[in-house]
C-alpha cells in the first residue's frame, strides 16, 4: 500500500512539475488511468 501511494504522489508531482507534458511518452500512465477511474466512481457516487 505504502509504494502505491508513493506512486500516486509521484504522478501528482510530475503533473505540476510538468504541465506541458506529453501523456504517451509518460512512465506514469498507468497510475494516472487509477486516479481517473477512482475519480469516475466518486463522480457515479454522487448522482
Amino acid at each position: 500500500m505504502k509504494l502505491h501511494t508513493e506512486n500516486i504522489t509521484k504522478a501528482l508531482d510530475h503533473l505540476l512539475q510538468n504541465v506541458k507534458m506529453d501523456c504517451h511518452s509518460c512512465s506514469l500512465k498507468e497510475v494516472c488511468a487509477e486516479v481517473d477511474q477512482l475519480h469516475q466512481s466518486e463522480l457515479g457516487m454522487k448522482d
